[in-house]
């Protein structure tokens, strides 16, 4: 919703793990004055509102009932305000799926060699395990 605003104050606090960002805002809504207070390190930005301009937000309710505001999330953006972590990205998905297949080649391969092989059979046999397995990567046996 597109709001007026009227004022914003500082409402941050020291929480168990840190300081705690949070902003209560005052704005215009259909001519009546509204309070609604928002917590999370996306509401930086809040800070540089001035009094007059209009802004987007989200409201919402907390599970004991109260009403507070974010600021709505960009495209692909988690809540919050937060990036993904790298193991949860597309990229980060098919690093650890090379890591895995790898790990898997190796075993394969001591299994096949026997502990009592030379390492660089081992390491050869690895190495075609695992060329095998990223070929056939999403394919049935």
């Amino acid at each position: 919703m597109k709001v007026k605003v009227v004022s914003v104050a500082n409402r941050s606090f020291d929480g168990k793990d840190g300081k705690v960002l949070g902003a209560s805002l005052t704005f215009e809504d259909n001519g009546q004055q509204k309070e609604l207070i928002g917590y999370g390190p996306a509401l930086s930005a809040v800070f540089a509102w001035k009094p007059g301009e209009e802004h987007e937000i989200e409201t919402f309710e907390t599970a004991e009932g109260k009403s507070r505001f974010r600021l709505p999330r960009e495209p692909g953006q988690r809540r919050g305000g937060f990036e993904a972590a790298f193991r949860n990205t597309k990229e980060g998905q098919e690093y650890e799926q090379k890591r895995m297949d790898r790990r898997t080649a190796l075993m394969q391969a001591v299994a096949y060699q026997g502990t009592a092989g030379s390492i660089p059979d081992v390491i050869k046999a690895a190495d075609e395990f695992d060329a095998w397995l990223c070929g056939n990567r999403g394919e049935p046996w």
